[in-house]
């Protein structure tokens, strides 16, 4: 397994990032994009339209990521943003019952 650390590292010096795990539903995700567009900095999207195929980074604004994932032309966006100083990656996925989110904090 490769790391910052380079491969040769050993298994106890792996430092992962926090990694959280929600479900949402519609109101809450229009809350999390309104909050990141409004709130953080450096702010990157990558909408995921199908298995195979990604529009660029960064070339979609969070509000029009926004209104593709709700209208199911996205299955998935990724956020990456900064906040207070600290670096995220969100991930917001369709589910058949409402909307799943990943967070990774960067660690560092």
């Amino acid at each position: 397994m490769t790391s910052e650390r380079g491969a040769g590292a050993e298994p106890g010096d792996l430092e992962l990032p926090p990694v959280q795990m929600a479900d949402l539903d519609e109101a809450t995700v229009r809350a999390l994009f309104t909050d990141v567009e409004l709130l953080c900095e450096r702010v990157s999207v990558t909408l995921k339209h199908a298995p195979e195929r990604y529009v660029t980074e960064g070339a979609t604004p969070v509000g029009e990521a926004l209104v593709a994932l709700l209208a199911g032309h996205a299955l998935g966006v990724q956020l990456r943003y900064e906040h207070d100083g600290r670096g995220y990656l969100d991930t917001v996925m369709r589910g058949p019952s409402g909307y799943r989110l990943v967070r990774v904090q960067s660690v560092g």
